[in-house]
Order: C-alpha cells, then structure tokens, then sequence
C-alpha cells in the first residue's frame, strides 16, 4: 500500500488583489522568514519513510513571497514530493514557466482562481494556453 501524506503551506497571507470578498489584500502579517527551512528539514526526514508527499502552496497569492523561487529550488531536492501550487494567476507568465522548470515539472496541479475584477479574461487565457504547450 503507497503512503502518502499531503501538507498545505500557507506561504504568505498578503494577496496583490483587493477582492471585496476576502481579506487578504495588503496583510502583511509575515511568517518566520526561515520556517521554510524548517519544513524542509521535516519533510525530508519523513520522505524516507513515505513513498508520496503532496505539498500544496497557497496563501495569500504565494507567488508574492520574495522567496517562494528559493522554497520551490529547496523542496525540489526531495525526491518524492508532489507540489500543487493555489495562485490567481496574476504573476508574469514567466515566473509560472520557471516554476515548471525548478520543479522538473513535479508541480502535479495548478489550482488557478480567475478574478474578474483585477484579471483580463484574454490574458489569463493566453497565459493558460502557453502553460499547455
């Protein structure tokens, strides 16, 4: 039987929207800038034991951490995690590609959220379709 174990790592709580259902635009509670650190260390000890591990990036908009490149580059090094990364899609498609790439493509889902009143309908397309080529 495989043993898998799913984490959800909330990276930040500040959002670049100011979505009038939510309360996360310009919160800039921060976290221990080095936790990231810490969870690696756990995860890495736990991945000799577990065939999957599943982690799962949200926030706030996590593209937004000044670090998240550095945290997708570190996690990348333990050879059984799975990433799924919650965005609104609002980072330059770029940045989206170069995740790909620092992951080898482990990212097993993107989780896309559309905000019609900050996001222009075309670009999030044309975003989707460069992601899929």
């Amino acid at each position: 039987m495989k043993i898998s174990y799913r984490f959800i790592y909330q990276v930040t709580e500040y959002c670049n929207y100011n979505c009038s259902y939510c309360n996360q635009h310009n919160n800039n509670s921060s976290f221990n800038e080095d936790y990231y650190l810490y969870l690696y260390d756990f995860l890495s000890k736990l991945s000799k034991d577990i065939e999957i591990i599943n982690i799962e990036y949200f926030g706030g908009e996590p593209t937004t951490h000044y670090k998240f490149k550095d945290m997708i580059k570190l996690y990348n090094n333990i050879y059984n995690i799975k990433c799924v990364l919650a965005t609104n899609f609002s980072a330059d498609v770029n940045l989206y590609d170069e995740i790909l790439s620092l992951t080898n493509n482990k990212i097993a889902r993107l989780n896309l959220s559309y905000h019609q009143n900050h996001a222009d309908i075309n670009e999030f397309k044309s975003k989707l379709k460069y992601l899929a080529n």
